[in-house]
């Protein structure tokens, strides 16, 4: 007989019946966006580079909020920690790379 859940219901594991868990890579990239290791390295590229890139290469000038990865971490994880990897970024610049990059 088969199993009926109801909407909303919870596994065992607390996620809602029917979510998969995360890919492993998504699972890493967070680990590596939330560790003490990257919040020093971003907070440094920001003191490095405290203008956005992507606004600078336009013609603005506005202050950089955000570091973003050029490769994606889910796509090369050996790139996470690379400054060559990295670029400082206003918030809206960093949505639409985000954006573009999907």
């Amino acid at each position: 007989m088969p199993t009926i859940h109801l909407k909303g219901h919870r596994s065992r594991k607390g996620k809602p019946i029917g979510m998969k868990d995360k890919p492993r890579s998504d699972v890493d990239a967070v680990k590596i966006r939330t560790g003490r290791k990257w919040r020093r390295l971003s907070a440094q590229i920001k003191r490095e580079r405290p203008l956005c890139q992507r606004c600078e290469e336009e013609g603005r000038l506005t202050p950089a909020t955000e570091v973003h990865h050029i490769v994606k971490i889910s796509t090369n994880a050996n790139l996470a920690y690379d400054p060559d990897n990295l670029r400082s970024l206003c918030r809206l610049c960093h949505e639409i790379e985000e954006h573009d990059s999907k």
